[in-house]
């Protein structure tokens, strides 16, 4: 009821930036839940033994780990000071697999919420690009 009387005392064109700000918000919840799936599918590839030494560089760029420890990424290690994903812990599905390589295990239930480790947010982005 609150809502309905706030509504009424605002006029017609502060209802339209509204409306469209609501709309806007939607599509790009949408959106974001479409790209974070196709960026899914893309990563299947990226995530493939045959180019772990580019996933390795994107650690070290991304700020995962240090080039001191790049080579190390697949084995479990606790003594690692800069690990902020904890890629050299044990894997919670199987602590015998550091996080790091479960990036490459396909029907492990972890992968995906690790594969999202690596996505760019549009804001992440321009927030790079405003920067250089």
């Amino acid at each position: 009821m609150g809502v309905e009387v706030f509504w009424k005392h605002l006029d017609v064109e502060q209802q339209t930036m509204i409306e469209e700000f609501v709309l806007l918000k939607i599509i790009e919840v949408n959106e974001q839940v479409t790209l974070t799936a196709d960026l899914l599918r893309a990563c299947t590839r990226l995530f493939h033994p045959s180019p772990k030494d580019l996933v390795r560089s994107f650690c070290v760029l991304l700020g995962y780990t240090t080039e001191e420890h790049e080579l190390s990424l697949g084995d479990v290690r606790n003594d690692v000071n800069h690990d902020p994903l904890e890629l050299f812990r044990p894997s919670k599905s199987n602590p015998q697999r550091s996080r790091y390589a479960t990036l490459f295990v396909e029907d492990d239930y972890e992968c995906s919420s690790l594969r999202k480790l690596f996505s760019v947010t549009r804001r992440t982005l321009r927030v790079q690009i405003s920067t250089t």
